[in-house]
Order: structure tokens, then C-alpha cells, then sequence
């Protein structure tokens, strides 16, 4: 459908996708190829295998295609565990009318379960260098339960129960490293993978009286493969309602336990620990032409008090006559309040990369862009990340031949977690905004076909100015209070203008930014 012609080239409605691949849970064939994920990414030419499987290709479009069903859209406020089991009142956002659907209710619950753990759990007292060693606590408990939630979460379809074996190592890798005591961008990509495992199965199809049947419903294709709108309200509740849950989740461990970034970029990166907000929130205010992305740097975006995750999730900024707001609460709002909210100093100190965003790139839609395309480079293309992604035998398949090792064995073997610290680093690679070339200003990952490893962006000479990235800590950030992270690598012997990233020449603006 044509957009409507109020829109301009600065926005962008919602684009029509290629559906995912499902999968019969009910297959003979299907049900013997069921096994155990495991680690198959052990070296450079593993990885170009990955980069083009089916399993990326159809990655990369699950996480389009939650982009695309939140675009315009608002955060729905996590429900608490009240809410969701009818005994409380809804939220605000409540007032979307839309259809309930148990599996979508069943993973809020599930995730309301390890909010609560986070409740239980006190941090150790005892003096810690990097984390509180309680963070192995809350993951032991879940590694002990890990069965017992996901027969929780299908019983209302006990066909998916043979499913488990390989559903359980996404979601146990969810949530940070025990071993290590932090969390990163590769275990951001193992929740959705989990998602994207569930979703294929057809786990979210089925709703309410619909579901009635259970397990010994009908088997048709239409049933299991449920309908295009069905799929769309699915993907939106899962980008709208799920992933902001997560987010609180992850944010309360983060900030309970003090876990360290994993493979972190340091001050050169574009968060500690997350990418998955930046692409469904700019998705969020794609249609926005008024609130721009220059705003988001300002200090009005920076929270009075520090706000709780819960709070941060629904956090508007003050707007006024120079500054808007934006106006709905959605995750590129809410990741950019909270890293105001943590740290001190200048924003253009602490968050060079985001800066540079603010200030060089004009529109949502090019924001939009370049986040899907830079998670793509920096997270699903490096080796450090994706090495500690596993296979299975239905779900994520590996197609370049036998792995090695077992994931639990291994993990605990080398004390390497799902977002990739150990292996061999890496140089960064510059954030592609309004670089052209690729895919069309209106092309959108899983619309057209994937960018091969030549035609990504160059490598940038950071790696080269500032050495390997990825395996050092970080110390405070260039500010007068301390702060968790990775020091500021050092500048060049050569003058950088301004708060320039290191590898941009002339000025402030971004490399990647388009001129004219």
C-alpha cells in the first residue's frame, strides 16, 4: 500500500516483508532431527559459512520484521505478574484493543518468574572486584529450573515439548555469562533466537478458545502456520511487549549485580550492553518528523533522579519550545535516558558514537537503516559475538558440517558466554548511516537480498589507532565520577577536532553522514 501522502522522504510506514519459515512441530521427520544445540563457529571461514546460511538470513529477518510491526507504535508497559494473571488492573497502554494470546502471556509470565528471582536474590556483601558473585546464584537457579519453565510455558501444548532440549540453551544463555559475571550484545541475539525458535514452531499461532484443542487440535498448514495478520500481531506484541519485559529484566541483573559489559567497545561503542533497543526504537519513530534525532543528546533527556527499569521503560523527557519530546515512550528513548541516567559528564564524551548519530544523521528512517545494518557488521558478523552461538537439529541450523563440543561443556570449559570476550578480536567497522550503496533508502533487511562480506562497509583504522578491541575493562568514562566499563582507548598523536570518533577527518560529523 502506497503511503499516504502527508509522509515524506524523512518517513517511512510500515514495509511488507517476507514471512519467516516455520517449521511442523508434528513431522516425523522433524521430530527425529531434534538435538542438542551446539557451538559450530570456530574460525574465519565458519563465519562466512554462517553469514550465509538460512539460520542469519533468517535472523536477521525475524529482527526486521519486529522492526516493522512496531513502527509508529508505542512501548506497552511490562504488566506486572497481577496484571498478568487477572487479579490487577492493566496499564495506561492497555487501551489498544487487541486480541490476548497465551503464548504471548506465557513468556511475560516466564519473565515475571525472573524478575522475581532478581527480588529474591541479595547481592553478596563481601567485597567484589568485577560483579557480585551472586549473579551465579540467580544463574544456577535458572540452569535448575530451565526444564520446569519451559514445560510451564508449553503446557498448553504438550506437542512442543520434545522441543525443549533444543529450546533450553537459547534461553539459559539469555541473560549473561555466570562464569564471567557480565552480558553483552551476543546474549541479546540468544534471546531472540529463542523467540525466533518458539515463533517458527508456531507456539504464538494458537489464541485463547482458539487453543482449545491443544495438542490434538488440527494439523492443517493454515492452522499451524496461523495468517499474515495473525503473524503481524505477534511481532508486535513481541517488540512492544516482550522485549521491553526482557529489557527490564536484563537492566535489573545489570544493575543488581553490577555485571560488566561483555566485549564491550569501550567508549567507542555504541552501548555497553545492548543493540536490539536502538533498532525497534528507531523503527518505533520511524514516522516522526517533528522529534528528530539531534534531540536525543540534549541534556532534557536526562533524568532528574535515576529511574528504575520499570520507570525507564514509559520515561518521556521534558519538552518545550526548542526541544520536543517524543511522543510516545519507546526503546531508543528509554536505552538513551537510562545511559544519561548512569553516567556523568558531557554526552559527547561518554557516548561518542551516539553522539555522532544525533548530530550527522537527520531522519529516523536513516537511523533506522543504519542500526539494523551496523548489528548486522558488529554483532552477527564478528567472530568474537557469534562464536558462542549454537546449532541445533530443527531450529537454527548449522550447514557448514559437524561442530565441536557440547555448549554447557564448553562454555565451562573456556569461561567464554554468548556475546563473544574470548577468540580472536576483531576490528570495529564504522556505522554505515546515509553511506549509500546497499540496499535503497526505503530497503529494509529480508526485503531485498543480503549484502555479501564485500559489499559491508570498510573496515575503519580504529583498530589500528587504537589497538585490539573487545578484551580490555574499561575504566571511568572522560568525566569527574567513575563509572563500570572499559577506558577510553588513547587518542592518535594526531589532532582530533572536536569529540570526533577517531576515525572521522574534518570536524564533528560522522563519516558516514551524507552531505548536502
Amino acid at each position: 500500500m502506497a503511503p499516504p501522502p502527508s509522509l515524506t522522504v524523512n518517513t517511512l510506514p510500515a514495509q511488507a516483508l517476507p514471512p519467516l519459515t516455520r517449521i511442523d512441530p508434528r513431522s516425523p521427520a522433524v521430530l527425529q532431527a531434534i538435538s542438542p544445540p551446539k557451538k559450530q563457529i570456530h574460525s574465519d571461514e565458519d563465519l562466512l559459512k554462517w553469514k550465509n546460511s538460512k539460520a542469519y538470513a533468517d535472523i536477521v529477518l525475524f529482527a526486521s520484521r519486529l522492526g516493522e510491526a512496531a513502527v509508529g507504535k508505542e512501548t506497552r508497559w511490562p504488566r506486572s505478574a497481577a496484571e498478568l494473571d487477572g487479579s490487577g488492573e492493566g496499564s495506561s497502554s492497555e487501551s489498544i484493543p487487541r486480541r490476548k494470546n497465551t503464548g504471548i502471556e506465557a513468556v511475560l509470565q516466564l519473565l515475571q518468574t525472573l524478575l522475581r528471582w532478581t527480588e529474591e536474590i541479595e547481592p553478596k556483601q563481601t567485597p567484589q572486584r568485577f560483579g557480585n558473585l551472586a549473579f551465579r546464584d540467580w544463574g544456577a537457579r535458572l540452569e535448575e529450573q530451565l526444564d520446569e519453565l519451559h514445560h510451564d510455558l508449553l503446557a498448553s501444548q504438550l506437542h512442543l515439548h520434545p522441543f525443549i532440549p533444543e529450546l533450553s540453551p537459547y534461553l539459559v544463555d539469555s541473560f549473561g555469562s555466570f562464569v564471567r559475571i557480565d552480558y553483552g550484545s551476543g546474549h541479546e541475539v540468544t534471546f531472540l533466537a529463542w523467540l525466533g525458535l518458539l515463533f517458527k514452531l508456531g507456539f504464538f499461532d494458537q489464541q485463547d478458545d482458539a487453543n482449545a484443542g491443544g495438542a490434538s487440535g488440527s494439523t492443517s498448514t493454515e492452522k499451524r502456520n496461523g495468517s499474515v495478520e495473525e503473524a503481524t500481531q505477534v511481532e508486535e506484541a513481541l517488540a512492544l511487549e516482550v522485549l521491553p519485559l526482557y529489557l527490564q529484566v536484563v537492566w535489573g541483573l545489570q544493575d543488581r549485580y553490577a555485571l560488566e559489559p561483555a566485549g564491550s567497545h569501550g567508549v567507542w561503542g555504541l552501548d555497553d550492553y545492548h543493540f536490539i533497543p536502538y533498532i525497534i526504537g528507531s523503527a518505533q519513530l520511524r514516522l516522526q518528523s517533528s522529534y528528530l534525532p539531534s534531540h536525543f543528546s540534549s541534556r532534557s533527556h536526562k533524568p532528574s533522579k535515576r529511574p528504575s527499569p520499570a520507570e525507564l521503560l514509559h520515561y518521556l523527557p521534558t519538552s518545550s519550545s526548542v526541544e520536543p519530546s517524543p511522543p510516545f515512550p519507546n526503546l531508543f528513548t528509554s536505552s538513551i535516558s537510562r545511559i544519561h541516567a548512569l553516567k556523568s559528564g558531557p554526552f559527547h564524551e561518554h557516548s561518542p558514537l551516539l553522539y555522532d548519530v544525533s548530530t550527522s544523521v537527520p531522519n529516523w528512517v536513516k537511523v533506522n537503516k543504519g542500526m539494523m545494518r551496523m548489528w548486522e557488521v558488529e554483532v552477527l558478523g564478528k567472530r568474537p559475538v557469534v562464536q558462542h552461538f549454537v546449532f541445533g537439529g530443527v531450529g537454527w541450523i548449522w550447514e557448514g558440517g559437524e561442530g565441536v563440543g557440547d555448549v554447557r561443556e564448553e562454555g565451562k570449559a573456556v569461561g567464554g558466554t554468548a556475546s563473544g570476550q574470548s577468540g580472536a578480536q576483531q576490528p570495529a567497522t564504522r556505522a554505515p548511516w546515509a553511506s549509500g550503496g546497499g540496499a535503497a533508502a526505503t530497503g529494509l533487511p529480508g526485503a531485498t537480498q543480503r549484502p555479501t562480506t564485500s559489499e559491508m562497509p570498510p573496515p575503519s583504522t580504529m583498530s589500528a589507532t587504537l589497538g585490539p578491541l573487545g578484551s580490555a575493562r574499561r575504566g571511568p568514562p572522560p568525566s569527574s565520577t567513575p563509572s563500570r566499563g572499559m577506558a577510553p582507548p588513547p587518542l592518535p598523536a594526531t589532532s582530533v577536532s572536536g569529540t570526533a570518533a577517531p576515525w572521522a577527518t574534518g570536524g564533528t560529523s560522522a563519516p558516514w553522514a551524507k552531505k548536502g
